[in-house]
């Protein structure tokens, strides 16, 4: 039995009771995320059983794409139909750079370092630690044979 999907669809669907996120999303897809069989879905879609409220949830969750659904601290953080993770101030990151983001804090972690380091060596050395004086090219000795 094929499902007819599309607006028109959706809103009939919702006059009758059958909550409308069941025809935003293709067959195989609401059975991958919602764990279930094809017949179940189609009975969802038909009005011959309803979902389950989480299921329902689920879906309405991942149609917004808001990370807020799952803690509140991501809110308004979403994922894009790409797959790239979009900030509220819309700073855009691939799943690589999110793999990558410990690798370059140690990075950034021991370029701090060097530079304290090499800041310290710079304030010895303007200090006159650690050098001993060096004549003038007028103090030279030269000796010859």
């Amino acid at each position: 039995m094929h499902i007819m999907s599309g607006p028109i669809v959706a809103t009939i669907a919702t006059m009758a009771g059958i909550p409308e996120e069941l025809f935003r999303f293709s067959l195989k897809d609401l059975c991958r995320l919602c764990g279930v069989h094809e017949r179940t879905v189609q009975r969802w879609r038909t009005g011959d059983t309803l979902p389950p409220p989480a299921a329902i949830i689920l879906l309405r969750a991942l149609e917004s794409r808001d990370l807020g659904f799952f803690h509140p601290a991501w809110s308004d953080w979403v994922i894009s139909r790409r797959g790239e993770l979009c900030s509220p101030e819309n700073w855009i990151a691939t799943p690589g750079d999110v793999r990558a983001m410990q690798l370059k804090e140690a990075q950034v972690s021991a370029l701090r370092r060097e530079a304290f380091e090499l800041r310290a060596r710079i304030q010895d050395l303007e200090a006159g630690s650690g050098i001993e004086d060096q004549p003038l090219p007028t103090e030279w000795e030269f000796r010859t044979g």
